[in-house]
């Protein structure tokens, strides 16, 4: 089942949130996009297919950028379902050259999280653009590889879960010693800091929306408040509790 609901709608850009509640399936049928859009995960993962050979998994560490034109099929490699906030942009140009899987840095998570809770018209619009403007700072990494992509996805679909390499390597079909090889190639990053990147953009989320710090703290498996609040700082360059005022100020 979709859950699609339009947040903001300017004449700059449209705002919603989508919920998917699927079971783990295969690729659905052929769509094609028709019109410039930006797809933020925040909680866990699908994959989309734009050719054969062409399959990236988003999740909260990993967006994607469709414009009119493109076809691709979606999948559900795991249980769960996912939640995304897509921008529509009514200006391509917003967008550029990016294409596919585009990797979230601390930039365009935070502006996008601020756009989707921020309640005056200005500063959604300028938090939205922000958003698609830091991840057009990043270049793309060419190299693709299905055993990365399914890891990517079991990890998103329990980044709070207590993983052993052997477990994800069991759960995507190679062995530890390649896996690792192969992700940081890949991705840029060991597993454990993909995960723990999974758990600050779960933080960072409920942050933003107002939850208390310390359930915050526990629920995304860090030992107490200072501990999060210090991991937090470093990844995102701010405190949840400054971000909290922000989103409130806005």
């Amino acid at each position: 089942m979709l859950e699609h609901q339009v947040i903001f709608a300017s004449d700059a850009v449209q705002i919603s949130e989508v919920r998917c509640h699927t079971e783990k399936s295969g690729c659905a049928d052929l769509e094609q996009e028709t019109s410039p859009r930006l797809v933020l995960p925040s909680a866990g993962a699908f994959a989309y297919h734009f050719s054969p050979r062409d399959e990236v998994v988003a999740d909260p560490n990993t967006a994607v950028v469709l414009h009119a034109g493109m076809d691709f099929k979606i999948s559900h490699p795991i249980e769960g379902g996912d939640v995304c906030t897509v921008f529509e942009f009514a200006d391509e140009a917003v967008l550029g050259a990016m294409r596919g899987a585009v990797p979230v840095n601390r930039c365009a998570a935070l502006a996008g999280r601020l756009a989707r809770f921020a309640r005056n018209r200005l500063a959604i619009e300028e938090h939205a653009l922000a958003c698609a403007g830091g991840l057009s700072a990043i270049a793309t990494r060419p190299v693709r590889s299905s055993v990365v992509e399914r890891a990517k996805a079991t990890i998103a679909g329990d980044p709070f879960g207590d993983w052993s390499l052997a477990d994800v390597a069991r759960a995507v079909g190679t062995s530890p010693y390649h896996l690792t090889r192969s992700f940081k190639r890949v991705t840029g990053l060991s597993l454990h800091a993909y995960r723990l990147q999974l758990r600050l953009q779960a933080g960072l989320e409920r942050a933003v929306g107002g939850e208390p710090l310390d359930r915050i703290a526990v629920d995304c498996g860090f030992a107490h408040h200072s501990h999060f609040t210090a991991t937090f700082r470093e990844h995102f360059g701010t405190t949840p509790s400054v971000l909290r005022k922000i989103s409130i100020a806005s």
